[in-house]
């Protein structure tokens, strides 16, 4: 065995390159690289989380060596504890996991052991800032617990649903340098996840201002 690259190519007929994809030698474990799986475009899922309480984006964590390569499964750093927190913004740790095949402890706390170099924490909306000003007043005379132990906040006010701020995500692991990722949020509820499979995303933001 020697270090370096593997790299396969698939022709056409012709001998004409398609596509290539090439593998790397990968040191141990340097640092944090987290990524938004959902929402992202890359995987259908639109590009910002809508804050209405319920909608869950998922967070991915690697384990990358200095030149950002996914480190070895046969590396001991590629089972790293893996801590997540919620530094700022209206969201909550709903659930963490690693993927790991194996039986592993429910994840309902902020840790786990990475799987492969890989782990992924689940994180909600808690606060409501979709709908007008009128509606949230309404669900806020509804829900009388909104807000105290930790149930969803109902934000109030004519500004609530514009300039949302972002939810910002850190995962610490040992001997590594923090890292920190921010999930945008909007109050559009047409940019939820079925909504954006059917196309639908958009177009209802200029609605939402003109009924608050």
């Amino acid at each position: 065995f020697r270090p370096g690259n593997l790299t396969a190519e698939a022709l056409d007929a012709g001998g004409g390159r398609l596509a290539t994809d090439s593998v790397f030698t990968s040191g141990a474990a340097a640092r944090i690289q987290l990524t938004i799986d959902v929402p992202s475009p890359h995987t259908g899922t639109g590009t910002a989380l809508v804050a209405d309480g319920e909608d869950v984006a998922m967070v991915r964590a690697e384990l990358v060596d200095a030149a950002g390569y996914r480190v070895s499964p046969l590396d001991p750093s590629a089972n790293l504890a893996v801590t997540f927190s919620i530094l700022s913004g209206g969201g909550a740790l709903l659930g963490i996991h690693s993927g790991s095949p194996y039986n592993e402890p429910d994840g309902f706390g902020p840790s786990c052991h990475a799987h492969r170099g890989l782990a992924r924490a689940f994180v909600r909306s808690t606060e409501v800032r979709t709908g007008s000003s009128r509606e949230r007043q309404l669900l806020r005379a509804i829900h009388l617990d909104a807000g105290h132990n930790g149930a969803v906040q109902i934000i109030g006010g004519d500004d609530a649903a514009h300039n949302v701020p972002p939810i910002v995500v850190q995962a610490i692991a040992p001997g590594l340098p923090n890292a920190t990722v921010s999930i945008a949020v909007t109050s559009n509820q047409s940019c939820q996840t079925l909504s954006v499979a059917m196309g639908r995303c958009g177009g209802n933001e200029e609605k939402q201002k003109a009924n608050s």
